[in-house]
């Protein structure tokens, strides 16, 4: 029982961790007004929308279709200290 909850932790941080690294690229690439790696585009018309592991990337497009310079990033870390206030 002990070393499943050992690897179970272990599998549940790699997972944390990966989704921070994801998100940090990610984060970085919209900075730059590029197209995210790590997510899946859920966008339509003039919404900005992308799901990655744990993050979210949201906003609405400028005058330029296609311009990622006001989108958004919100974590999950961030939904749960809004739940808490």
């Amino acid at each position: 029982m002990k070393k499943f909850l050992k690897i179970l932790c272990i599998i549940i941080s790699i997972i944390i961790v990966l989704g921070l690294i994801f998100c940090v690229i990610d984060n970085q690439r919209i900075s730059k007004g590029e197209e995210p790696i790590f997510c899946l585009d859920a966008s339509g018309g003039s919404i900005i929308c992308y799901f990655g592991l744990g993050y979210t990337i949201y906003g609405t497009y400028d005058d330029v279709p296609g311009s990622l310079e006001n989108a958004k990033t919100d974590t999950w870390i961030g939904w749960l200290l809004k739940e808490a206030t």
